[in-house]
């Protein structure tokens, strides 16, 4: 489910972002391999330490914990970098002001 989950993921988010397309298959052009490559180092390991070393009726527990943070990493990773963005067009636009208006203060 790893490749259907990502391909589905990113649309999402900036759908939710009202990001355009255009940004959207930018993004997945850029974040999809290394993500999906990411995924298959942290769900065998998370899975082989599950099976060998976690009891039976934590199973599920520890499958659903991991998922979340799972999700909570690629979220962060994508809140990242949008405050990025906003952070440096703000600053530009405030440059370029300053530049037209004849100051650099900000």
């Amino acid at each position: 489910m790893a490749p259907f989950f990502l391909g589905a993921f990113y649309p999402v988010v900036g759908l939710s972002r009202w990001d355009s397309w255009e940004d959207i298959k930018q993004l997945v052009k850029k974040e999809y391999l290394s993500t999906l490559v990411n995924n298959y180092k942290l769900w065998p390991a998370v899975q082989l330490a599950n099976f060998y070393f976690v009891p039976l009726n934590l199973r599920l527990l520890v499958m659903n914990c991991s998922r979340v943070e799972h999700i909570l990493i690629l979220e962060s990773k994508q809140s990242n970098r949008r405050l990025i963005h906003l952070l440096v067009s703000s600053l530009t636009r405030k440059l370029k002001k300053g530049c037209e208006d004849g100051t650099t203060d900000m």
